[in-house]
């Protein structure tokens, strides 16, 4: 949830995925719309990422294409994977990787 993410410092996250590679996973336990949870884990990021808001949005992109592959739903158990490093922010959806927003810092 946005709040679980937001409880969880830029710093500590900015730090352990610049390192080395940082993943984290989101297991739904409930059904959402594509957009809807792009936009919850968009929202929870932008108050920590001082990059253009267009970054963001790709991020956002990423997640909504993941879901739509599977018909625009993320339904109870879909999983989520995040693997941060300095290249960017790769994301997954139940296995299946669907790129990576490139950005520094992100």
């Amino acid at each position: 949830s946005p709040k679980a993410l937001a409880a969880v410092s830029s710093g500590d996250m900015n730090g352990a995925a610049r390192t080395e590679r940082t993943s984290f996973v989101l297991e739904m336990t409930f059904n959402v719309a594509a957009e809807k949870i792009a936009a919850a884990i968009a929202e929870s990021i932008r108050p920590r990422y001082s990059g253009s808001p267009s970054d963001v949005e790709a991020l956002e992109a990423l997640i909504v294409a993941g879901v739509n592959k599977k018909g625009g739903q993320a339904d109870k158990g879909t999983t989520f994977r995040f693997d941060c490093s300095a290249d960017g922010v790769g994301v997954s959806v139940d296995g299946s990787a669907e790129g990576t927003a490139s950005y520094d810092g992100l």
